[in-house]
């Protein structure tokens, strides 16, 4: 049965009705109001609810009671609000502990604090109790009645309001009746706003007009709601509609009456004004709010709310950018607005500016009059008859067009019907059944085949299948270029979502050269500031990054960003991606920190502007624990991938690249904190899913064979690490080039297995052509060429050549302070080798301080268990034993050797140089005190090196 809003003159209307026209008057006459109630309600009052000494009436309404209270413990005066007897069902129990618990989250000096929500035991059974903030102030509209401050102090006031606001929206809490009734300003003119989201327990106390429909319910007053919210669609609520309410609040601190007139009429004309009519101009009503306050103003008041603020620290940072001469983002900024607030903020500089600034202003505007004009004495009448007839006929086709498109839509979501059917169908399938219909369905109509292979293709991309969405791109693209021509903007769409997709499939070259063909074309038809223009700047600077150019990269990407900050403002989604794409630049150029502060940036609009879960926000999530890992904090990384990850299976399926990534580097991390069965476990599992959905040759299937190998190492199968190692150096050559970072970074972790394997001399070949290669493409100091050259100095130990060893160490460390820190992870590293250097070179005193130096930086990062502590401890023994400390030497030794078996065998790296320490140990000990069975212990330990030496795990 359909149930329809109310109409008419009925017994419910008349009563929504008086709740409509008595909402103004009873918010003003508030206090009057609850004196009235107290004078009638003297008695009857308990003495206590729960744990709160009641102290008077301070109001009362249909859903419950409110108590001015105190609390005994924290002693403290609160506002009780108490559910009135019988209305405690199971349903409004549940609803309540649970917003009771989101509530007590919010904790700002704007917000009246939830400190307490619990049922207490009366008798007339449970009754629901809320225990707040007791604010000694009083409401909006009465402090600016009292007080009477001017604009400026007004906007300022409301400045602090949308920061409470944003707050509550922040921690997933939207108010839904925002009003001046529910706002009060205490003693020192901090407003608190009070009953955030409490309406949905105590409707009554806070006189809410509320109204059932077959969608949802109206909750809220009346004439603060957004459209959507007098729509009474609940999926379509959301943060934005309290900052519609925000700009009501705004009219009426500033005009002291509401944008429309809804006294005395009917509800659904209420509705239709709010959903239809525009606000009454505010320089209508003070010629003073002409321009930006304005224009503030009615962006809050939007309709749409794409166009409105869409955040309440959006409409804050507008309003103080006005409060302190600086353009405000609401509007596009012209030069001569520019200028006009430079004048404001510089006024001694303008000056001098004046008259030259005045005369290129008028030559401008001179200027394009006359070219105006031109143009409409050319165009003649027959010409725009021409015009007119083309434009009609334009639209009829459109009309059919669109026809078509929804018939076939229908048509194909009403086979994927479940009834029909019989089973749940997926995203998948649904596009499956539309691409078998496509090609057949409009045989004449080559454009709406485009059109819906376009979105087909694009849908697939979007579920990460990326060969069936480059054969439907493949495909418009080819028909839009026949039947439209390339210089045609759908045209140019579908080529630049084609290249997109070419460069996920890992076709990077190929995707530069599409995406350099689409921009230079959309720069001579479109323009340099539009968004396709822009969106493919983006896109050919992604291929440049991917293929190693990152210094070219960056330029590009921040050509775009302040193109589109310009013209788009900060918190446009594609901004936001040029943003995050600027930290992926920083990042692969080693700048690891300048690229986390990016990373972070952006993530706040993100989430502020598309929602926690959306896909970018959770892109640029796992862009940023990239930037902690690679600053060596590897356990806040660990915690922000885990976290990423549970969206990303949720949101996106454990099949998306998206997803993918996210575990790769995740088995990354846990391969940093010594985890390496388990970083084998994810990587196995991550390459299995690439090599079947992405296939061998792309990059993301050779960088999980890669890691793969990595964490293998780390058990000590070199053998097993080695193959892989090889498997993915040749897909990299072929796929990336013989110098890209990546090919490099595969053939530095080559070298370093060649060298645990007992291969020093082949693995030194190896890290010298990294470290050339690598000095030349990404600089001396970057972390991967840092890296590189530590390795070379620890084959360089391992081969005799301590002199150059400890001549690489030092330089390397020393740049590696300067890039990285002095307290990076890969420094306390690189010390502990140095230190190796040293003690092989007999300096022991020098190389324990080095060694001890090391390990005080490597604690912090890593687990106490790690098998790199135990092997940095290791060398620390070496020293130890040269400075004749053989009882302490032994117990390390032996703890460190023990943990290194555990995780590596005894055929580890690691594993055989502690058990050539051991020897050492007891070879020393026995020469300086023979005859205690030094010799014998030493003999039995020897016994092992061969052994150790010679074999490796299968």
């Amino acid at each position: 049965m359909a149930h329809e809003s109310p109409t008419g003159d009925t017994p419910e209307n008349r009563r929504l009705q008086r709740a409509l026209d008595v909402t103004e008057s009873a918010e003003s006459h508030q206090t009057e109001t609850q004196t009235f109630q107290e004078s009638l309600a003297t008695a009857g009052i308990p003495e206590r609810i729960g744990p709160f000494k009641i102290i008077r009436k301070i109001g009362q309404g249909g859903m419950g009671t409110v108590y001015e209270a105190e609390q005994e413990s924290p002693r403290r005066t609160v506002a009780l609000k108490v559910i009135r007897a019988g209305l405690a069902s199971s349903q409004l129990l549940k609803r309540f502990e649970l917003e009771s618990q989101v509530l007590g989250r919010l904790q700002h000096p704007g917000i009246g604090q939830i400190y307490q929500a619990g049922t207490a035991d009366t008798e007339s059974g449970k009754r629901p109790y809320f225990a707040m903030e007791y604010v000694r102030g009083v409401d909006l509209r009465r402090h600016i009645k009292q007080k009477n401050p001017n604009t400026r102090q007004r906007l300022e006031l409301l400045g602090m309001i949308c920061d409470a606001v944003h707050h509550a929206h922040q921690k997933g809490v939207i108010h839904r009746d925002l009003k001046p009734g529910n706002i009060l300003v205490d003693q020192s003119g901090q407003p608190k706003i009070l009953d955030f989201g409490v309406a949905r327990a105590t409707d009554s106390d806070m006189q809410i007009t509320t109204m059932q429909t077959d969608v949802g319910q109206l909750i809220g007053t009346l004439q603060y709601m957004s459209p959507e919210q007098v729509a009474a669609d609940p999926n379509d609520l959301d943060t934005r509609s309290d900052v519609y309410a925000l700009g009501v609040i705004a009219y009426e601190m500033l005009t002291g009456h509401a944008p429309y007139d809804l006294k005395n009429k009917m509800i659904h004309e209420v509705a239709r004004i709010i959903q239809e009519d525009e606000p009454t101009s505010l320089s209508s009503t003070n010629k003073t709010f002409r321009g930006d306050i304005e224009t503030i103003v009615v962006k809050a008041l939007e309709k749409d709310k794409e166009r409105r603020y869409q955040s309440a620290a959006g409409l804050a940072e507008d309003i103080r950018r006005y409060l302190q001469d600086e353009p405000i983002l609401a509007r596009r900024q012209s030069a001569v607005y520019q200028l006009q607030k430079f004048a404001k903020r510089h006024k001694a500089v303008a000056g001098g500016l004046g008259i030259a600034i005045a005369a290129l202003v008028v030559g401008m505007a001179t200027s394009t009059y006359l070219y105006i004009q031109a143009e409409s004495a050319r165009q003649g009448e027959q010409e725009q008859r021409i015009f007119a007839q083309k434009r009609e006929a334009d639209a009829v086709a459109a009309r059919e067009e669109s026809d078509q498109v929804v018939q076939f839509l229908t048509d194909t979501l009403g086979a994927a019907d479940p009834e029909k059917s019989g089973k749940d169908v997926t995203v998948r399938e649904v596009m499956d059944q539309a691409a078998n219909r496509v090609g057949t369905a409009f045989l004449t109509k080559p454009l709406i085949e485009a059109r819906l292979r376009h979105t087909i293709g694009w849908t697939y991309r979007g579920l990460g299948m990326l060969e069936a969405a480059n054969q439907h791109l493949t495909t418009a693209s080819e028909i839009r270029r026949r039947e439209l021509g390339q210089d045609h903007p759908d045209t140019l769409v579908a080529m630049m979502n084609l290249a997109s997709t070419v460069l996920n499939q890992g076709h990077i070259a190929e995707a530069e050269r599409l995406h350099r063909a689409v921009l230079e074309i959309q720069r001579r038809v479109l323009g340099e500031e539009h968004l396709n223009t822009l969106a493919s700047m983006q896109n050919l600077a992604n291929a440049i990054r991917l293929q190693g150019r990152h210094a070219e990269a960056e330029t590009l990407y921040r050509k775009t960003l302040e193109i589109e900050h310009r013209v788009l403002g900060l918190e446009h989604p594609q901004s936001l991606t040029a943003m995050q794409n600027l930290g992926n630049a920083l990042f692969r150029k080693g700048q690891y920190a300048e690229a986390e502060t990016v990373f972070r940036q952006t993530m706040e609009i993100q989430r502020r502007v598309l929602g926690k879960e959306h896909p970018n926000s959770v892109g640029t999530m796992m862009n940023l624990a990239g930037a902690v890992y690679a600053q060596g904090r590897y356990a806040v990384a660990e915690r922000q991938y885990r976290r990423t990850l549970e969206i990303q299976h949720r949101v996106l399926g454990d099949e998306h690249f998206g997803t993918l990534m996210s575990m790769n580097n995740l088995g990354e991390v846990l391969y940093s904190l010594g985890n390496y069965a388990e970083a084998a476990a994810l990587h196995r599992k991550t390459l299995e899913i690439n090599r079947r959905v992405l296939g061998e040759e792309h990059l993301h299937t050779s960088t999980s064979t890669v890691n793969l190998a990595n964490a293998l190492a780390g058990q000590g199968q070199y053998e097993n690490a080695e193959t892989l190692l090889r498997q993915g150096l040749e897909i990299m050559r072929r796929v990336l080039g013989a110098e890209h970072p990546s090919t490099m970074k595969t053939m530095h972790y080559l070298a370093g297995v060649l060298l645990r394997k007992g291969q020093p001399a082949d693995a030194e070949v190896l890290y010298r052509r990294v470290l050339e290669t690598l000095r030349r493409v990404l600089g001396t100091e970057h972390p991967d060429t840092l890296d590189s050259a530590c390795g070379l100095a620890e084959a360089l130990v391992a081969l005799g050549e301590q002199d150059e060893a400890v001549q690489v160490y030092r330089e390397t460390i020393e740049m590696g302070r300067r890039k990285l820190g002095r307290a990076h992870p890969s420094i306390g590293t690189w010390l502990v080798g140095l230190g190796a250097a040293l003690v092989a070179e007999g300096h022991a005193s020098e190389a324990k301080q080095v060694i001890d130096e090391g390990l005080a930086i490597q604690r912090p990062s890593l687990p106490e268990d790690h098998v790199l502590l135990a092997a940095s401890r290791s060398v620390l023994c070496e020293c130890l034993v040269d400075l004749s400390q053989h009882a302490e030497a032994e117990r390390l030794l032996l703890e460190s050797y023990a943990r290194m078996t555990e995780v590596q065998g005894d055929s580890g790296y690691n594993a055989r140089n502690a058990l050539k320490r051991i020897v050492k140990l007891y070879e020393s000990w026995h020469a300086g005190e023979p005859g205690k069975g030094y010799d014998a212990k030493a003999e039995e330990w020897r016994a092992k090196l061969p052994q150790a030496t010679d074999t490796d795990d299968p």
